[in-house]
């Protein structure tokens, strides 16, 4: 980790912040509550950056007559899915519009053999304890102190404008440096038009749908000119 930080730091930050060192009007059991509340805003910040900075990966195996599997239990976001041909090769899967989710005959019946891998960002931990920690990567872990010391505040129904405007500050900062992440090599615009390493599998599509994950054969959509798009 960059910046490690247990949750009894941030518990102990957002104290001084409130002034609130010598009280246990919020007690521990109730900050770290409040943590849990104020972590999903920093975390939601750093993904809205669009710097994979929380990546899990999954993979699942396809079964014969079935075209529909259950997302990671952690699942939060998709950043790709990947199918793996029994060469060994991955090839990039693309999703396929909602209104082409009847278009096909036999769907699940028309899958290739294989498996496919799936690029997400998980949800934000549920923390149980203060001696647990997270990244902090930057110091940008203060936004959560900050967020706990203002509802510590608006929960005694004190005046929390100076730490709002504390909050701000600190959120701009974060918002300017969480992109780009690779400074040597920005991002690109992608050509989704780029013919696929293994044109067999070029058709294979995804949807996600609920907690759930759909494939499907697009080569049956009645397009035989552009099966690979």
């Amino acid at each position: 980790m960059a910046r490690s930080v247990t949750l009894q730091q941030i518990a102990d930050r957002a104290r001084v912040y409130a002034d609130m060192r010598d009280t246990q009007f919020i007690n521990d059991t109730e900050i770290l509550a409040l943590i849990n509340d104020a972590y999903p805003e920093l975390y939601d910040e750093l993904i809205g950056a669009s710097e994979n900075y929380f990546v899990s990966e999954a993979t699942t195996t396809i079964v014969t007559s079935t075209d529909t599997y259950a997302l990671p239990a952690t699942f939060y976001k998709l950043i790709g899915v990947d199918f793996r041909a029994g060469s060994g090769a991955y090839i990039t899967l693309h999703p396929y519009n909602e209104a082409d989710r009847n278009a096909t005959l036999t769907t699940n019946t028309n899958l290739p053999a294989g498996s496919f891998r799936i690029r997400y960002v998980p949800a934000p931990t549920v923390f149980t304890a203060l001696s647990e920690s997270f990244d902090g990567i930057s110091g940008w872990d203060r936004l959560v102190s900050l967020i706990v010391a203002i509802d510590m505040l608006d929960a005694e129904e004190s005046d929390s404008s100076a730490l709002r405007a504390k909050y701000a500050r600190m959120l701009q900062r974060t918002q300017e440096m969480a992109a780009p992440r690779d400074q040597g090599f920005p991002a690109t615009v992608v050509d989704v038009y780029k013919p696929q390493i293994n044109y067999t599998y070029g058709a294979l599509r995804y949807r996600l749908t609920g907690n759930s994950i759909r494939l499907l054969n697009s080569e049956y959509l009645g397009s035989d000119l552009f099966p690979f798009f």
